[in-house]
């Protein structure tokens, strides 16, 4: 049976990587991340995903019809300027050269686009470095603070502990609060009595005599 080739799935997934990485969607990283697939077909697919995301365009890529006049008509000049030996060039190579020089151009703003391209994923990348790095100072301080939450319960746990045993021995000391009152209650009764045994006797002491 043979191999299951990539899907237009695969290449999707492949370049949300790629984006997420702040790496450009190019034939070769997209290869790197699938580590299979054929680059004709990897082109095939990530044609379509541009052409699905809008960034594309369907045209075959030729110049519109007035640059190709205005060119045609700059080069015409430029033969008029120029000795007798261009003058018998043929309408065919004079629309070669005009094409030759727009293709200059397209090359030209191509270029541009690719350098303004390369310093948009730049600073992207920059920015993904950044927020990284913030994430990884985040995430230390976060860790930290667990540290020190872990501590305060800790702490919290032993001064709940401490406040038990405090109301316990505040209960045990009122009960002997309690216990010594009772006794000196018992006493108190015991020492007025012996007091009004001690004046009978007094007073029956002194009717004897």
């Amino acid at each position: 049976m043979g191999r299951i080739g990539i899907t237009y799935q695969d290449v999707s997934a492949a370049i949300s990587t790629l984006q997420a990485q702040g790496k450009p969607p190019t034939v070769d990283n997209i290869r790197e991340v699938l580590r299979t697939g054929s680059k004709s077909t990897i082109v095939r697919l990530l044609r379509e995903w541009k052409q699905q995301h809008g960034l594309l365009s369907n045209k075959d890529g030729s110049l519109p019809n007035d640059l190709l006049a205005m060119l045609k008509e700059f080069w015409l000049n430029l033969q008029t300027n120029t000795d007798g030996q261009h003058q018998t060039a043929t309408p065919q190579l004079d629309l070669l050269m005009v094409k030759q020089a727009a293709t200059a151009l397209q090359a030209q703003e191509l270029q541009k686009k690719h350098n303004k391209l390369e310093l948009a994923c730049a600073k992207i990348s920059q920015n993904y470095a950044r927020m990284s790095q913030e994430l990884n100072v985040q995430r230390q301080a976060l860790e930290a603070k667990n540290k020190e939450l872990m501590e305060c319960q800790r702490q919290l746990g032993m001064a709940e502990n401490h406040v038990d045993y405090l109301q316990n021995t505040l209960f045990a000391t009122e009960d002997k609060l309690i216990a010594l009152q009772d006794d000196y209650l018992f006493l108190s009764r015991q020492k007025a009595n012996l007091e009004g045994q001690v004046k009978q006797l007094q007073k029956a002491g002194i009717r004897e005599l």
